[in-house]
């Protein structure tokens, strides 16, 4: 997937999102290997969910 398409997606998923926030973790972070890719938070900054395959979590909230 490309930057732009990614970059979409995520923004296409942060507007159905309510409270919470989808995140990309950087592939030289310390924390990428915990979290994966794509990680959701909420208003809290707690982790709800880790390791999100990007296009499945798209489809399951109706954005593609």
């Amino acid at each position: 997937m490309n930057v732009l398409n990614e970059k979409s997606l995520v923004q296409g998923i942060n507007r159905k999102l309510d409270g919470e926030r989808l995140k990309l973790c950087r592939y030289d972070s310390p924390s990428f290997n915990e979290l994966g890719r794509c990680y959701v938070i909420d208003n809290y900054n707690c982790l709800v969910a880790s390791d999100i395959d990007l296009q499945d979590y798209a489809k399951e909230l109706g954005v593609i």
